[in-house]
């Protein structure tokens, strides 16, 4: 296993990790940093078997081989994640005397003062669409359109496709004739120029690197055990 990352692993990588990372997401409900260390064990977890699983898609013809492995390293590692999580307890509550007059209060969002505060005043027609009326920051009174002190034109909104002002949407731009140069034509049969994104091979390095070093420590550790096992048997033909 070489220290670097090869291009087939790079690119696999690239292609998969957007859908990786909303697995991963799914599988995994916390925070951002637990997911990123979830993410790279499943890196490099692939990253440890990628030469043969690479093969052995090749040699059987199975070319889902890989994304299959892939599938069954996220459940791994997810599960790894869950056992490592502190289990919720189970409580007994026990009702007091005074528990059922509690229940019985209002809660602070029910109240009629602060459903007030929380239902919008009216809407507004601006050319086919509504906006939300409220009061306005110069001190207006209650029915004054938002768009009077956010300073809203016409232009702002003709991104939109209309205008405040009830003018003829935004047209869109007519598509181009059928005809096709012989630079677009010969384009399709070149090598695309898109590059991978920093964030994909900065992941995959990572992955691999670490892949890499688990691999050298456990080769060293399997020739230390070896040499250790020869020792033992030299001392005890001596004897």
């Amino acid at each position: 296993m070489s220290a670097e990352a090869p291009a087939d692993y790079v690119a696999f990588v690239g292609r998969r990790l957007p859908e990786l990372r909303a697995r991963v997401a799914r599988e995994v409900p916390a925070l951002g940093l637990e997911r990123a260390e979830v993410l790279a064990e499943v890196l490099s977890g692939l990253a440890g078997r990628w030469s043969a699983l690479r093969a052995a898609a090749m040699l059987l013809r199975r070319p889902g081989l890989v994304d299959r492995h892939l599938d069954r390293i996220v459940r791994r590692e997810a599960r790894r994640w869950r056992e490592r999580q502190i289990y919720p307890m189970d409580l007994v509550v026990w009702e007091t005397p005074g528990t059922a007059e509690l229940r019985g209060a209002p809660e602070p969002g029910g109240t009629a003062e602060f459903r007030a505060l929380a239902e919008p005043v009216g809407t507004a027609e601006f050319g086919g669409n509504s906006a939300v009326r409220g009061i306005s920051e110069a001190g207006g009174s209650a029915g004054t359109p938002v768009t009077s002190h956010l300073g809203a034109t016409a232009e702002t909104f003709a991104i939109f496709g209309t205008t405040a002002t009830g003018a003829e949407p935004v047209r869109a731009r007519p598509a181009p004739s059928g005809r096709v140069s012989v630079a677009l034509r010969r384009a399709a049969v070149l090598d695309s120029t898109v590059r991978l994104g920093s964030a994909a091979l900065a992941e995959a390095s990572i992955a691999w690197w670490h892949a890499f070093e688990a691999r050298r420590r456990a080769g060293r550790m399997i020739r230390l055990t070896a040499v250790a096992l020869l020792v033992l048997i030299y001392l005890t033909a001596q004897l």
